[in-house]
């Protein structure tokens, strides 16, 4: 089920606040980073957000960003702008 470790990750960590909250900003760190990973690549497959993220405002705010994050890569690289043989920045995307 997609989503379903991260969010196990996520659970953990809200319980580690409670015993080392230090650690638990880190797991939880690293779980919203795991979301995004995750909204990247549902971009390219075309999967919508996790049922799993689905209440827990973090996990899914990391995923849409995820999924933006490679709707733009997606932009810039078909962007002739962005690919000039004059070597001057893109007019769009800097």
């Amino acid at each position: 089920m997609r989503g379903l470790a991260v969010r196990i990750a996520w659970g953990k960590a809200r319980v580690m606040v409670v015993i080392d909250a230090e650690r638990a900003a880190e797991e939880m760190s690293d779980a919203v980073f795991e979301a995004q990973a995750g909204g990247y690549n549902d971009y390219r497959s075309g999967q919508p957000l996790p049922h799993m993220f689905a209440d827990v405002p973090e996990l899914a705010a990391a995923w849409e960003l995820g999924r933006s994050f490679a709707a733009v890569s997606d932009e810039m690289e078909g962007c002739t702008g962005c690919h000039n043989d004059r070597g001057e920045p893109c007019p769009y995307h800097g």
